[in-house]
């Protein structure tokens, strides 16, 4: 994907580009527009999820990191642990928020990961500094880690 102000109309077809809209949507206000930009012009395949014997224990999401331009004016925008959700849905099945892993390339490529414990704790695993009770995560968050809420009829 390229800005439509990064490529010309010949560049973008000689590189197999079409136009299109990208939803984007304000982190601050939850403005919601549209922008045109120049997508890759590959056809994108996509199916409702399908497991084999039973929906999985667990469920790892990828984060997806926006940016826009700094020159213009725009701010990153680094998804934090307050910005996913706490519980998804699958199906019938519900998963919970546990751990997401983050990364960082200052001053090393580095991941670390910050664990929900039962009572809503925060623990942030750093191989480098050991564990340490956190009140937020910190870093680019590129993993979330979901796990099946079980539930049990009374018997």
């Amino acid at each position: 994907m390229a800005r439509h102000d990064e490529l010309s109309p010949e560049q973008a077809e000689k590189q197999k580009y079409r136009e299109a809209p990208m939803h984007l949507i304000d982190e601050h206000t939850g403005a919601s527009e549209y922008e045109i930009v120049w997508k890759c012009n590959s056809i994108t395949h996509t199916s409702p999820a399908t497991f084999t014997y039973a929906f999985p224990p667990i469920i790892v999401v990828h984060v997806r990191h926006l940016s826009k331009r700094s020159d213009e004016g725009f701010a990153d925008y680094t998804p934090r642990l307050r910005n996913l959700k706490y519980k998804i849905k699958i199906g019938p099945v519900e998963y919970k928020l546990r751990a997401v892993i983050h990364h960082t390339s200052v001053p090393i490529e580095h991941f670390t990961a910050t664990v929900i414990d039962n009572d809503d704790q925060l623990y942030l695993y750093d191989d480098l500094k050991n564990v340490k009770p956190v009140t937020t995560s910190t870093g680019q968050i590129v993993y979330g880690i979901y796990t099946k809420i079980y539930t049990f009829d009374n018997c």
